[in-house]
């Protein structure tokens, strides 16, 4: 007669409260009905199971109802040793135990999505600030200037420069799509309750998605900060803040929350994620327009002047104002085009990216120039792109001058 395990008229519900201290294939080796550690009233409510005390350090086990002996030999039964349950060779093995008999999640299952909640909730808030952080940045970008919100020459060379796009498409922009990824797997388990199956299922889905996706913006953040210091040599508090930002998801989904429990299995997903980040890393440095041979000159500027942007470049020739700009900025040559060739052409321009034409990015630094477009109008600086009416104001004295770490 063929082996098999006992029939059990209730079904069999294990769980092991500290998986890596003990060996799951412990379960069956100690039998059907060892001693066992008390389950959490929670376990026991949940799967209908009876709470059972036992000697400190055990393996939390229940079963109900106790399984029936097995007939002996002598009745035309198997041996004990050929019904009793065999051996687990390994962790997966282990797991087909660890589930009910109708293939809902286990107590373990529930146990370890319960020990990963405080680290999902933190990490959730972490990406959110995430999301919101790059929101401004692409927002600022498209309808406004970076120069607005910079402090600092690194910050508009990350944020507006020839590093801060890829395809055409603002990096922060691919930063805002990262981070509220990243909360959608970190808070789509939170939208079911937490003795619910449908969040263990979650929880177990979305746990490694969220280390590979950590590591990758990790290491796409070290990219940025690797041009800070060795390219740009330039700080931008907005990159370092979302830098640690991703830190902090990596930190807390990986080693405080241990998302995956299996150290390799860690590192292999984990390292799928970063090097893909860093292939796209080395695609964007490399693709940036600063390495694109010379002329670097700015694009020529097409629109035609209107007789009110000609009488403002007239008072503003006046007046002596200068705007300080790169070729490579698109919100220089934007305010460029609201001029318009003849207009713009009474204006004094001063090119502070070292490899333009006409170079005078010394005077630039001399000048603490924050940022691109900027307008020095009576000895005062007024960094960002402006319209035709916000520079009258300026020059009418209704608009406060910069104050450096400060906004105009």
């Amino acid at each position: 007669m063929a082996a098999s395990r006992p029939a059990f008229a209730a079904p069999l519900w294990a769980v092991v409260t500290r998986p890596a201290a003990t060996p799951a294939a412990s379960v069956a080796q100690r039998g059907w009905g060892a001693p066992v550690r008390r389950p959490p009233r929670w376990a026991a409510a949940r799967l209908g199971v009876r709470r059972a005390s036992s000697r400190r350090g055990a393996v939390v086990v229940a079963v109900a109802p106790p399984p029936p002996s097995p007939p002996s030999a002598e009745e035309g039964g198997v041996s004990s040793a050929a019904a009793a349950p065999p051996p687990l060779s390994s962790d997966a093995e282990a797991a087909d135990v660890l589930v009910d008999m109708d293939g809902a999640p286990s107590a373990e299952a529930f146990a370890h999505a319960l020990a990963f909640l405080p680290a999902r909730r933190a990490v959730t808030v972490v990406a959110l600030l995430g999301a919101l952080e790059t929101a401004f940045l692409t927002a600022t970008k498209a309808f406004s200037s970076p120069a607005a919100i910079c402090g600092t020459r690194g910050c508009v060379d990350v944020l507006s420069g020839p590093y801060a796009s890829f395809l055409g498409i603002p990096l922060s922009l691919f930063g805002f799509v990262s981070y509220a990824a990243f909360a959608a797997l970190a808070g789509w388990p939170l939208a079911s309750p937490t003795t619910s199956p449908d969040f263990v299922r979650r929880d177990a889905a979305t746990r490694p998605l969220m280390v590979g996706l950590s590591a990758a913006m990790v290491v796409f953040s070290a990219y940025l900060v690797s041009l800070l210091a060795f390219v740009i040599r330039s700080p931008c508090v907005y990159c370092l803040t979302s830098a640690s930002l991703c830190a902090a998801l990596f930190v807390l989904t990986t080693l405080v929350g241990r998302a995956v429990a299996s150290v390799g299995a860690t590192v292999r997903i984990g390292g799928v994620g970063g090097v893909a980040a860093a292939l796209l890393s080395g695609v964007v440095f490399l693709t940036a327009p600063v390495k694109a041979a010379p002329p670097s000159a700015p694009p020529a500027i097409t629109a035609v002047s209107d007789r009110k942007a000609m009488t403002l470049a007239k008072r503003l020739e006046e007046q002596g104002a200068t705007m300080f700009g790169a070729y490579w900025c698109g919100h220089c040559y934007a305010q460029k085009q609201l001029f318009g060739a003849d207009a713009f052409a009474r204006i004094r321009y001063i090119e502070c990216a070292r490899d333009g034409v006409g170079s005078q990015a010394a005077l630039c630094r001399e000048k603490k120039v924050p940022g691109y477009p900027t307008w020095e109008i009576n000895g005062a600086l007024y960094p960002g792109e402006a319209d035709l009416a916000g520079l009258q104001a300026i020059l009418d004295g209704k608009v406060p001058p910069y104050v450096p770490g400060g906004r105009p």
